[in-house]
């Protein structure tokens, strides 16, 4: 005789227990009426469904971020180890070498005090959460170099779009020409870069002026008229 399933609440479901619940050690076990709940939605085919799309939609999230990530990474280092081989190898504009060295060592450090400062509010989020406290703003810690460091970054991809594109026309890639020579990788891979920067900002205050576009041309709820007592 197969024993009547217990009735899963959807709100329940989608929230999931806090840290303290989680790891109180005099906590009940879950209930054979629970289980038997959660595994009978996954073997329905709506709710197979709805697993398989949740789980494909958190590995492509996370090979996205992981992708992300290892090119804000990686492209510093190369911009690091370009100027540093080709130091001598731009007589066309001695700065360009010196940009890329520039750049990329303060996009490191940027990443890496952005790291310290997420690591340091998760341990004080996990701190707060275990004592079962609610974490306000003035428990947040934020970085006090990341605006310096913007500002620094936003100077220096300026001066690289004046050094490189002042050149463009007279950059040749043939070492005979000594005063116009530039090593080729490294003068296409700083045209490049500057060029999708310039990008990637248009691209963000095209996507802020729709947004705020959107907000202001959407229409306003009206009031909703009070019954008379």
């Amino acid at each position: 005789m197969q024993a009547p399933s217990a009735p899963l609440d959807p709100e329940r479901a989608e929230q999931p227990p806090s840290y303290a619940a989680a790891m109180d050690p005099n906590a009940a076990p879950p209930t054979y009426e629970s289980l038997y709940g959660e595994f009978q939605q996954v073997n329905s085919t709506r709710g197979l469904a709805v697993f398989i799309t949740r789980v494909i939609s958190i590995i492509f999230a996370t090979v996205a971020a992981a992708i992300i990530l290892a090119i804000l990474n990686v492209v510093p280092l190369v911009m690091i180890i370009t100027g540093a081989i080709n130091y001598h190898n731009c007589p066309v504009e001695k700065w360009i070498p010196i940009w890329l060295l520039a750049f990329g060592s303060f996009s490191i450090l940027k990443s890496a005090t952005n790291f310290y400062y997420r690591k340091k509010n998760m341990h004080k989020r996990a701190q707060n959460t275990a004592r079962s406290l609610n974490i306000n703003q003035e428990a947040v810690v934020y970085n006090p170099f990341d605006a310096i460091l913007n500002s620094i970054l936003v100077v220096l991809l300026v001066l690289g779009s004046v050094w490189i594109y002042s050149v463009s026309s007279d950059v040749s890639y043939d070492p005979a020409k000594q005063n116009l020579y530039c090593d080729q990788f490294t003068y296409v891979f700083s045209f490049v870069f500057v060029t999708l920067g310039y990008v990637l900002i248009l691209l963000s205050v095209f996507c802020c002026c729709c947004c705020c576009c959107c907000l202001f041309m959407r229409p306003r709820r009206s009031a909703q008229p009070q019954p008379n007592a």
